[in-house]
């Protein structure tokens, strides 16, 4: 029973640092794009990095973006994993959510290596753009833990 509290409790700080960690990367986000935009005022909640980004040229920024695109995907997807496994130790749970990561994953990069191959990258972009924006954000943990929770509270009463 103690284990299994100090399981949800990891669970639950792991969920605080992954919050936090998208709240980060949301920030980088904005002053980086701020930048490469050209603006004169930049709409970030802080400026931790701001003169360290401004220094950088648009092709360095724009290799810094994928960079850290790549980086938090990671950490969100295996803060998921993780979070889902300490929670639920279920096997086929912990396996569904690392398959749809995987899944994610070779989608972007299909769409990217075909948009690449026919020079349209900038017109699809946005769906890009979309589908790493959802990798890299809480919400496919938020719908496979409310999916997961209530298998599991169907189980119990059914």
């Amino acid at each position: 029973m103690i284990l299994k509290s100090s399981n949800k409790v990891v669970s639950i700080l792991l969920l605080t640092v992954m919050l936090f960690t998208v709240l980060i990367r949301e920030n980088i986000f904005i002053e980086i794009n701020a930048i490469i935009a050209g603006y004169d005022y930049n709409k970030a909640y802080f400026y931790f990095f701001n003169e360290s980004f401004a220094a950088m040229d648009i092709v360095q920024l724009t290799k810094l973006k994928w960079l850290l695109t790549s980086l938090f995907v990671f950490i969100v997807a295996f803060s998921s994993i993780v979070i889902v496994k300490l929670w639920f130790k279920n096997k086929r749970y912990t396996k569904l959510i690392i398959f749809s990561y995987i899944g994610m994953a070779i989608l972007g990069g299909l769409i990217f290596l075909i948009t690449y191959a026919f020079d349209v990258t900038n017109q699809y972009y946005f769906l890009l753009r979309k589908l790493l924006g959802l990798a890299h954000s809480p919400i496919p943990l938020f719908i496979f833990f409310s999916l997961f929770y209530y298998l599991d509270k169907k189980e119990i009463i059914g």
